[in-house]
């Protein structure tokens, strides 16, 4: 019989795994701050020369295709935002800490791959949505880091990989699996993890319940972006094994807002704006 780790264990070993460092918990902090200014985001970043030097490099980079290159990281989160730039460091920290992930059952640069595709294609739906500019990175973020729990497992479990993925290969669904060996799911996993971090609430639900349709309250339009988008991602073969493909259903498409021809618009260039996020990875850690 399977041994199944209680939830309360498996986020006792969560609070095991390394914090976000030191300046990026002080960066979320100051962000968060409705009245905080350029000027004191700017100072916390400072103090970490590898987090600004990394932040600058992605501005920087064929992500945003910015006409003159910026070197000064005040003039960069004016011209990005308060908000851009707490992703951008978010981001960095969390791609930095699981770059390195190993398993032979696990393929970490499609896994990269296929969290870049969800986070392009969540932001693109988003615009197409007319979601406030300031917010866009948000839902970039947030597909970046929807599956983050699945190297959590790797991390925690490695042991029990082989396992868990015969019985994936043999066509049993991969939360369905998770669930029998580990008792909880990968985005229960890595909900928790977020929570350890202290990342903002909105992303916490979007790593939660980004299988779940019936979502609803404050966070739901986000959440079901990236539904949306990390279900065009694995039919489209830029998905994990044992993901879903099952097509979305039009109640969900026409509840998040979007139509046909928004879609269409959407994934339009994908592989263009696919190709410009490869320097986001790289810059990150994760290339």
């Amino acid at each position: 019989m399977t041994t199944m780790f209680p939830v309360d264990k498996i986020i006792s070993q969560i609070d095991k795994l390394p914090s976000l460092p030191t300046s990026v918990g002080k960066v979320i902090e100051v962000a968060n701050n409705p009245k905080a200014s350029p000027v004191e985001l700017s100072n916390v970043i400072k103090i970490d020369p590898v987090l600004t030097a990394k932040v600058l490099k992605l501005v920087n980079s064929a992500y945003f295709s910015l006409p003159d290159q910026i070197t000064n990281l005040n003039r960069a989160i004016i011209l990005l935002g308060i908000n851009t730039i707490k992703n951008l460091a978010i981001s960095t920290a969390v791609v930095g800490q699981f770059s390195k992930t190993k398993h032979k059952r696990f393929d970490i640069d499609k896994y990269w791959k296929h969290c870049m595709a969800v986070a392009v294609l969540s932001k693109k739906f988003a615009q197409q949505l007319k979601v406030d500019k300031r917010f866009l990175e948000e839902y970039f973020i947030a597909g970046l880091l929807h599956d983050i729990g699945e190297v959590v497992i790797i991390e925690l479990f490695p042991d029990k990989l082989d396992q868990m993925m015969n019985k994936v290969d043999a066509g049993a669904g991969l939360e369905e699996v998770e669930r029998e060996f580990l008792g909880s799911t990968h985005s229960e996993i890595g909900a928790a993890l977020g929570r350890h971090w202290k990342i903002s609430e909105n992303l916490i639900a979007v790593i939660e319940e980004h299988h779940d349709p019936n979502i609803a309250g404050d966070f739901a339009q986000m959440v079901l972006t990236v539904h949306m988008a990390n279900i065009y991602c694995n039919q489209n073969n830029l998905g994990m094994p044992g993901c879903h493909t099952a097509a979305a259903a039009p109640e969900i498409i026409a509840k998040l807002g979007l139509d046909p021809g928004m879609i269409a618009e959407a994934t339009s260039n994908l592989d263009e704006e696919l190709n410009k996020a490869t320097s986001f990875l790289k810059t990150a850690g994760a290339a």
